[in-house]
């Protein structure tokens, strides 16, 4: 019995040796077992209760090689003493598993007591969630409450990144570029939107005008912008563009635009209709050329001018002979051709700086600037030749009378004109066709 005895020791203690060299599925193989030979009652017994006490180790091994690998439904006799600490831990873990599918949930009320610094950490966790869901729940009430207004407004909204990406745009936008917002969101600015100016140039980097307010932090604002629609038809739009600052740091642009298309070529039809009333408050009917009153106009100026700076002007005024014969016998219309055709020969033979203008009727006026009256009488004269030579479409030679004068210290406009008028009654009334000075 001794023997036995001590070859059950020798190999518990090779068993309980493997064990802690290797492990216990290791040590399986130096378990023993229970000798034939021994039949005493306190040698089974001492090999039973060994045995036990190895059973419950090697089962708490196995239960905690479970739950290491994260499975936490194994389970262990309720006997084995050795594991009730082990069982504390896996009724923890479902716990935990239970608060954390809470908190997935969106319960941010978990609260855990029970793993020390471990606690604190996960609770300190779930504040920031807090904080951080909070912070998310305001920004989405802020983006939707920023949806609504900018969908009422009137004025198409986008919203510019650093980098020019798209990262808002109201329905208005939307409205006015023919595009959807999955279109926009995420598309170059400069590459879908603003891809030219007004005159058909495409973008050059200083041209554009966000790049501009992120680097100057400044309010750009331009009616003379051009956007291109899903179409690629441009249109004309209104802009302004405001940086966004967050903490000193210029985060990105957002700008608000109108299409001023229908304005602009309303102001373009107003400034056309404009030149043209301005031309006709200022030009003759017939002749095309500058009516009496825009020559007062530019007589008074001349006048002021001479008196400013003792500059020389002259004036020389002439009529049509015997214009009431050609009406009588060719009609009036050619007798309007004739002055027509006589207002074309004399404006491009007079200096771009004199004023050439109907009078009224068949009378002319020139207000020659920078020359005296003597030099104004060779003007004149070489008019009249001009006309005395000139082939007209009656058969009837047409000629002209000359009045000259030239502007002194002590006239007005009244007496400068009355005195060409009188020259010209002289010219008249000597014979016609000729150059009179006064």
């Amino acid at each position: 019995m001794e023997n036995a005895k001590i070859s059950l020791y020798v190999a518990f203690t090779q068993y309980l040796k493997t064990v802690e060299e290797k492990g216990f599925k290791e040590a399986e193989q130096f378990l023993p077992g229970l000798p034939q030979d021994i039949s005493a009652t306190e040698v089974n017994n001492f090999f039973l209760q060994y045995r036990t006490f190895i059973d419950s180790v090697r089962e708490t091994y196995n239960f905690q090689e479970k739950l290491a690998a994260g499975d936490l439904s194994a389970d262990i006799s309720c006997t084995n003493s050795l594991a009730e600490p082990i069982k504390e831990l896996q009724a923890t873990l479902k716990h935990l598993t239970w608060q954390t599918e809470r908190i997935a949930e969106g319960d941010l009320d978990q609260r855990f007591q029970f793993l020390g610094d471990f606690s604190d950490s996960f609770n300190s966790l779930i504040d920031r969630l807090k904080i951080r869901g909070e912070l998310e729940r305001k920004t989405a009430v802020n983006e939707n409450r920023l949806k609504t207004i900018t969908s009422v407004l009137g004025d198409g909204i986008i919203v510019v990144d650093q980098q020019g990406v798209i990262t808002f745009c109201n329905p208005e936008a939307c409205k006015l570029l023919d595009r959807d917002e999955q279109s926009l969101l995420g598309a170059s600015f400069h590459h879908s939107v603003h891809t030219q100016q007004a005159n058909g140039r495409r973008i050059a980097d200083s041209d554009k005008f966000t790049a501009i307010t992120l680097k100057t932090k400044e309010v750009f604002r331009s009616d003379q912008i051009a956007f291109t629609t899903r179409g690629g038809s441009i249109i004309s739009v209104s802009v302004s563009c405001s940086p966004i600052i967050d903490e000193d740091k210029t985060t990105g642009v957002v700008l608000s635009f109108r299409d001023i298309s229908e304005q602009k070529k309303y102001l373009e039809s107003l400034e056309y209709i404009n030149t043209i009333l301005k031309k006709q408050a200022m030009t003759d009917t017939l002749t095309d050329l500058y009516n009496r009153q825009y020559f007062n106009d530019r007589l008074r100026q001349e006048l002021a001018s001479y008196k400013r700076y003792n500059t020389q002007v002259s004036l020389i005024m002439f009529d049509i002979d015997k214009f009431k014969r050609i009406n009588d016998t060719y009609g009036h219309l050619t007798g309007d051709d004739v002055i027509k055709d006589i207002s074309t020969l004399i404006l491009s033979n007079v200096r771009e700086s004199d004023i050439f203008a109907r009078w009224g009727g068949e009378e002319f006026v020139i207000l020659a600037t920078q020359i005296d009256k003597d030099s104004a009488v060779i003007f004149a004269e070489k008019l009249r030749v001009l006309v005395e030579s000139h082939s007209f479409s009656i058969n009837l030679q047409v000629t002209c009378s000359f009045g000259v004068t030239d502007f002194t210290a002590n006239d007005n406009s009244g007496d400068f004109i009355n005195r060409a008028d009188m020259a010209l009654y002289e010219a008249k009334q000597s014979g016609r066709n000729k150059v009179v000075a006064l």
